[in-house]
């Protein structure tokens, strides 16, 4: 089944290629899936024409198992800011995929948004224990985190990654589109803007191809870039404090074979000080802020 009633709108050839792909697609996937008892479903976005395929699994579960379709340039661009601030980064679909086989633009692109990722590999991994720990899904929706706030109900192109990050994709062609963003105050992750919360904004998203804001009073362990994660450097860590003010701070770290620790830090005009710190002198820490005063 194809969700979208837009897909009216499409050509006759660019209606023949989509079933080609979508053919192609159930054959690979039909006999892993009917072993899953699942249901194949697709939801189709005409803005890139990209296919999500969606499998409803025997315990009433959603899962993405692909994605299809001419994505080209712009799909290949929203698709990396989509799969990049989330808990699973992949490079699958139609080919290419490689992104030299695009430009060196594009190429710049790609290298940016896979640093992003590696760079939050800290957050990541501390967000996913907690997660673990407490039942939790990575990516949330706004009022999984903001269930008093009537408007996070209706939202459903946003998500909360972890409890500090909201993700806002660029889903259509453009670097501009409308974010709404739940009660309190938002630093924008890329440019440190700030914005006030309970209300819409229209946001430009910066190098990185997504809009991502960073819940006000949060500190978001960074990690060195490296080539492999095997190679990252858990002995030095930056503490990135995201803070309209001197208020305190709060956020957590986790090593990836240590135990999830909660990090508190006191601020003062001079900067942010961890307290207590639970690693012990194990991790060298690096605080700074942003936006910088």
């Amino acid at each position: 089944m194809i969700q979208n009633h837009l897909l009216a709108a499409l050509s006759e050839t660019e209606h023949r290629n989509l079933v080609s792909h979508l053919t192609k697609v159930s054959l690979s996937l039909g006999a892993v899936l009917h072993e899953a008892n699942a249901e194949i479903q697709y939801v189709y976005f005409p803005e890139t024409c990209v296919i999500s395929i969606l499998s409803t699994m025997e315990d009433g579960s959603t899962v993405e198992v692909g994605v299809v379709g001419n994505e080209g340039m712009l799909g290949l661009r929203v698709l990396l800011g989509v799969k990049t601030v989330t808990s699973h980064t992949r490079a699958h679909g139609a080919p290419p995929r490689e992104p030299w086989e695009y430009d060196p633009e594009f190429v710049d692109i790609y290298r940016r948004t896979v640093e992003l990722k590696y760079s939050l590999m800290p957050y990541i991994i501390a967000q996913s224990k907690e997660s673990s720990a407490r039942g939790y899904p990575m990516l949330r929706t706004l009022f999984f985190e903001y269930p008093n706030d009537p408007t996070s109900w209706l939202i459903e192109d946003e998500y909360m990654f972890g409890s500090d990050l909201l993700v806002a994709p660029l889903i259509e062609d453009g670097d501009t589109r409308k974010v709404y963003l739940p009660p309190g105050s938002w630093i924008d992750y890329q440019s440190g803007k700030v914005y006030a919360g309970a209300q819409w904004h229209q946001i430009t998203a910066g190098q990185v191809p997504v809009i991502a804001l960073v819940k006000d009073h949060s500190a978001i362990p960074h990690i060195a870039i490296a080539q492999s994660t095997s190679q990252m450097d858990w002995k030095n860590i930056e503490l990135r404090v995201f803070s309209t003010d001197e208020s305190a701070a709060s956020g957590m770290f986790a090593r990836p074979d240590g135990n999830l620790e909660k990090l508190n830090l006191t601020g003062s005009q001079s900067g942010f000080a961890l307290q207590n710190d639970p690693l012990r002198g194990q991790v060298k820490w690096r605080i700074t802020r942003f936006p910088a005063l």
